[in-house]
């Protein structure tokens, strides 16, 4: 249980698991592709960490740069995304306002 071990349940901390009690036990470690997350050549992944049929961490991985994100950081990121894009969009104008000649 090392510093890098301490951010990574830091990040774990952030889907509201804590895996100190699970200090030194195996755990099993499931993992989901997630298509509508990807973006080109980055693929996203949802992993679960299950101890004795239990749910003990969940975060999302990206691969190929094994960047880790809790899953409410990450959704509160795609949220605020989201949020951006259609205020962007409805302050654009219309086509329509600009008759052609």
């Amino acid at each position: 249980w090392d510093d890098s071990f301490s951010a990574f349940n830091g990040v774990v901390q952030q889907s509201g698991m804590d895996l100190a009690r699970y200090k030194g036990k195996t755990v099993e470690k499931w993992t989901a592709l997630l298509p509508a997350v990807s973006k080109g050549d980055t693929m996203s992944y949802g992993v679960l960490l299950v101890y004795k049929k239990k749910a003990i961490g969940a975060y999302l991985l990206e691969k190929p740069s094994g960047e880790v994100s809790g899953l409410i950081t990450a959704a509160q990121t795609t949220a605020e995304a989201e949020q951006q894009a259609a205020e962007t969009s409805a302050a654009l104008p219309d086509e329509a306002d600009y008759p052609s000649e």
